[in-house]
């Protein structure tokens, strides 16, 4: 993550705030699914959202990824900025047997913004399982 999100959320945070969220959905979002996520995100205490930032900054277990042993769906849109493709791909190598689903044009808010498909890709994974 960029020191610059970090320092940005600690001098102006509604700016920083809305520049996260521009890096999150893609540049076709609908504008009331944006206005409706930047309500939400607002709700929460700028203590917490910084807080929680810090620990994304910090967290890191690739060195461990080796150790899941269970069955593991990655989807990532192709268009995220916040946690690009290589990350995802990077997961599914680390993972053994660890399913990578790509959507084209898709931001970091896949649920959101396309939730029929990342519903669908979810929902055919949980069947496969089940059978």
């Amino acid at each position: 993550m960029s020191d610059k999100i970090l320092t940005g959320l600690e001098a102006d945070y509604e700016s920083m705030v809305e520049k996260i969220l521009r890096y999150c959905f893609s540049r076709s979002v609908e504008p009331e699914l944006f206005a409706r996520a930047r309500d939400e995100v607002r709700k929460v205490d700028p203590d917490i959202v910084r807080a929680d930032f810090r620990a994304c900054n910090v967290f890191d277990c690739c060195s461990r990824l080796s150790e899941v042993k269970i069955p593991t769906l990655i989807i990532c849109g192709d268009n995220n900025v916040m946690t690009p493709l290589a990350l995802s791909q990077q997961l599914q190598t680390s993972i053994s047997g660890a399913r990578l689903h790509v959507i084209p044009g898709g931001s970091h808010m896949l649920m959101l913004e396309r939730p029929a498909e990342f519903n669908t890709i979810i929902r055919d994974r949980l069947l496969e399982l089940g059978s």
